[in-house]
């Protein structure tokens, strides 16, 4: 069954599942939800404005790509602006919530979604496969039946475009990859769309140039063979000179040791030979990314990512997946 054909026959279905959720909103006058046009807050296919709201530059609509499409957007604005909001699409999640930045995981990877909050903030928790669980702030659904009812409603469509799915998981999307810069290239675009974070680029994205000339010092004695891959921007008032840069041998950064450090330094790894794994430990007041190497542990501290646990460890999953593609095709870029 091809897409389009899968997607026409779930649109009913679909259809099906949200008048059944309208119908079941309690009748009470207390929710702020009941109040509003339901058109206003759930749209469904053609009814999300799309291309105006990409050409408005509404950043977490931007990386929807011409082959999903759209199924679903809750609309979190006064106004229906769609600045902050939730879209499905037939292969992804996308969301920007009041708190936070913009971010995107594929339905693929979604095991559970659930409500979990207090009084005055409500979040769509969005727990994935490998145990990162995320964060969308609800502000529009005020009585407790409703917030429980969008959460089972995502989940049941989800789960519909996944049955109905021509491709069923992600190592299905990679067959084929593996023999060309491009396929790399388009593998590792999956994986930072699965794992996106802000203030960080790909590949031809990179102002290497403008990098160099400036005191990053990470950037700045990069071998002849070594080729931009990613690069994280640590940017911070003080601190302007902090980030990563991951190349097609080496992972380079400039970050501080420990919250003892006055000064953050430069350093790096071989990702063939010295590099084992990345991974996150939380501490009371700060997290901190380890970098494992076959020959000691190299924490980083970076200010930026100090306000959300989650993103570190997106971050964290971000290069071990990217490292793993590149250490399997070395010199295919």
């Amino acid at each position: 069954m091809d897409k389009k054909t899968a997607v026409n026959e779930s649109k009913e279905l679909i259809k099906e599942i949200i008048q059944m959720y309208k119908d079941n909103i309690p009748g009470n006058r207390q929710s702020r939800f009941a109040r509003h046009d339901y058109d206003f807050l759930i749209r469904i296919f053609d009814e999300i404005p799309l291309t105006q709201w990409k050409d408005a530059g509404i950043k977490y609509v931007q990386g929807v790509g011409d082959d999903e499409e759209v199924i679903l957007h809750y609309d979190d604005t006064l106004k229906g602006t769609g600045k902050n909001g939730l879209l499905l699409t037939t292969k992804y999640l996308y969301w920007k919530s009041v708190a936070e930045g913009e971010e995107c995981v594929s339905i693929f990877d979604i095991d559970d979604l659930f409500i979990k909050g207090g009084e005055f903030i409500v979040n769509l928790m969005i727990r994935l496969n490998n145990g990162i669980t995320k964060a969308f702030q609800i502000t529009k659904i005020v009585n407790d039946e409703e917030k429980e009812g969008f959460a089972r409603l995502l989940q049941e469509i989800i789960q519909l475009l996944i049955e109905k799915s021509p491709v069923t998981s992600h190592e299905e999307k990679k067959e084929g990859w593996k023999s060309s810069q491009e396929g790399l290239e388009e593998e590792i675009r999956a994986v930072f769309k699965r794992n996106y974070i802000q203030k960080t680029l790909l590949f031809g994205d990179i102002p290497l140039e403008k990098l160099q000339n400036t005191r990053r010092k990470y950037v700045g004695n990069l071998e002849f063979t070594e080729k931009a891959i990613l690069h994280y921007d640590d940017k911070f008032p003080f601190y302007p000179y902090t980030g990563l840069l991951l190349t097609n041998t080496h992972l380079r950064w400039r970050g501080w040791k420990s919250w003892k450090s006055f000064w953050p330094k430069a350093d790096g790894v071989d990702i063939s030979f010295d590099f084992d794994q990345v991974s996150v430990q939380c501490g009371w007041l700060y997290s901190s990314l380890i970098v494992h190497t076959t020959r000691e542990d190299k924490p980083i501290i970076f200010l930026r990512m100090q306000l959300n646990k989650g993103q570190i460890e997106s971050f964290a999953e971000l290069l071990n997946l990217t490292i793993k593609l590149l250490k399997n095709q070395r010199g295919s870029l």
